[in-house]
């Protein structure tokens, strides 16, 4: 899932909806990305390249502290034999919702440090730290001075409460690359958690992307039912037009037809506009006002924690927000089923069954990436595509066959076949079916039947010239494979003959 400059890599939760783990990459160091497992519902794994080691992060969230010990012992076993198969040369770090209290015994000092919130470790404390001391890791988050409220993580219901549970470990070897580890509590995420944020100093091992050119964005052809919108692109094509052949002469097909696809698609863009998908139009001025609110009550509270009158202060605004936000999410569904109602009145078959599909179809996860055969994720869009290409060669490539037919034509077919006029290539523009993906050039068809009378003369002089030249501009040479998932792991490309 993308937002905004971050992907968010993550596994599923249980069945009580809880636990679940996952990472926030910014986007520019996606392409050192090398692997992302899901273990359960507790556990994940990311793994970096970089220039000299691997990075290897285990995001976990343990059972809290009034749990069996049956299933903490599960937990943390587990946690053990991954930690095993890990390469020692890579850098290892642990991280996230531990549930547990660390102290500052001093038998523990060389693997917890002495700058800890509390006095004594509790019992998930004590595993924690018997993991660490036997997989030789060290516990950042209580090395390093910081004043309490930079040491908290969790603050109880109540607010009355403020626990150091969330926290960071490493590999011995590279104890010295973690610079600093401390809660930063002016992060809004509306949880009972604060945000932990850590330096690591490590040298990515970074591609960088090549820049495709190409037509960005569909245009908004629904403007294309109003008449004014219509007589408006025609005008501007014929005037552009117009001064485009006044001096042209000469030019060759290629170049012809760069020439008239640029016209249309600035025309386009300027007269009908491109589509402007919002995602979550719920989230409106109203909701943002909320959360507005709410921000500024827990700013209030975070500057006086002891203050109970300030915490009511914030928890009243925070269910607020949630209340706004039920209402409004509610209001935009009926407000689809009020839309669906009508299409069925007006025999709008497809923009009915357009919201019915929206409204009946699970989140289904997408898959950005594609794993190589040894399960190691591929990030970049070159290999991504290289990948691709590599991967219909061999679908769609048959083997040569053992033996040839030949076929020999005795007779010669010496029939005139004249160009296409302008009256047959109209008659084809007329039969293009409305609602269809548009080629690599991006003009769908309902803006070629809402062309005038010269971009059509136009047009068909240039057929007719690849008619006689019998030269096809490159991109009228160009086919598009757009791959339909049916089952299996959507990550792994295998071609199955």
């Amino acid at each position: 899932m993308q937002i905004s400059n971050t992907t968010l890599l993550f596994g599923a939760c249980d069945g009580r909806r809880q636990a679940g783990s996952g990472f926030a990459v910014n986007n520019k160091l996606l392409t050192a990305v090398k692997s992302f497992k899901i273990i359960n519902p507790r556990l994940t794994i990311l793994t970096l390249d970089t220039k000299w080691f691997g990075v290897v992060f285990v995001n976990v969230h343990a059972p809290t502290e009034d749990k069996e010990d049956n299933e903490k012992d599960d937990f943390y076993s587990l946690l053990d034999n991954i930690l095993c198969e890990i390469p020692r040369g890579c850098v290892q770090i642990i991280l996230g919702d531990f549930n547990s209290k660390i102290g500052r015994e001093e038998c523990f000092k060389p693997i917890i440090g002495g700058h800890s919130l509390h006095q004594l470790s509790n019992d998930n404390g004590c595993r924690l730290i018997d993991l660490a001391t036997g997989r030789n890791l060290r516990v950042k988050s209580t090395m390093f001075p910081h004043k309490n409220i930079h040491k908290g993580t969790w603050r109880s219901p109540d607010g009355r409460h403020v626990n150091q549970i969330d926290h960071v470990l490493v590999n011995e070897r590279f104890n010295n690359s973690i610079m600093d580890v401390k809660t930063v509590r002016g992060a809004d995420s509306d949880s009972d958690h604060f945000l932990v944020a850590g330096r690591l100093r490590v040298k990515l091992k970074i591609r960088q992307e090549i820049r495709r050119g190409g037509a960005t964005g569909r245009f908004d052809i629904a403007n294309l039912n109003y008449p004014v919108v219509v007589e408006n692109f025609q005008k501007g094509i014929e005037e552009k037009l117009r001064r485009m052949t006044a001096s042209e002469s000469g030019r060759e097909v290629e170049q012809r037809w760069k020439t008239v696809k640029q016209l249309i698609q600035e025309e386009a863009e300027k007269t009908i506009g491109k589509q402007k998908t919002k995602k979550k139009t719920w989230f409106n001025d109203i909701f943002e006002e909320a959360i507005e609110r709410r921000r500024y009550a827990r700013n209030i509270w975070l500057s006086d924690t002891n203050s109970v009158g300030k915490l009511e202060r914030f928890k009243m605004r925070q269910r607020e927000a949630s209340k706004i936000l039920r209402c409004e999410k509610r209001k935009y569904l009926q407000n689809i089923l009020k839309e669906a109602e009508q299409n069925f009145t007006s025999h709008n078959t497809r923009d009915l069954y357009k919201k019915v599909n929206f409204l009946s179809k699970k989140y289904k996860q997408p898959k950005k990436f594609l794993k190589n055969d040894d399960g190691t994720l591929i990030t970049s869009k070159e290999e991504i595509a290289n990948k691709w290409a590599n991967y219909f060669k061999q679908l769609l490539n048959c083997n040569t066959p053992d033996s040839l037919f030949h076929f020999e034509n005795m007779e010669t077919n010496n029939t005139i076949c004249l160009a296409p006029s302008k009256e047959e290539i109209q008659e084809q523009i007329r039969n293009l079916k409305n609602h269809k993906a548009p080629g690599e050039d991006g003009i769908p068809g309902e803006l070629l039947k809402s062309m005038g009378i010269g971009l059509l003369e136009y047009v068909s002089g240039l057929i007719k010239e690849v008619w006689e030249k019998e030269v096809i501009p490159e991109e009228w040479q160009t086919a598009l494979i757009y791959p339909i998932h049916k089952k299996g792991d959507k990550q792994l490309l295998a071609v199955s003959l």
